[in-house]
């Protein structure tokens, strides 16, 4: 995932984490997934991260071959 972290503008990308429910607070630093959009806490996706190559929500996959992103 290409440079995903961020500090972004919580109306833009909802209100809480997905995976830990915690509500996006001010200077928080917040991860985008590139194809789905969905947003989380650093430190709680980067966990499911190192064992899954997928949005944890939606599922979609975030590998990447030869730089063009799977569908």
């Amino acid at each position: 995932i290409a440079n995903p972290s961020t500090v972004l503008d919580v109306a833009a990308i909802g209100i809480e984490c997905c995976i830990c429910l915690g509500v996006f607070e001010g200077e928080e630093k917040v991860k985008v997934l590139p194809k789905c959009q969905h947003a989380y806490h650093s430190e709680c996706v980067d966990k499911w991260l190192t064992v899954q190559s997928s949005c944890p929500l939606c599922r979609l996959s975030l590998r990447v071959i030869n730089s063009l992103w799977l569908i």
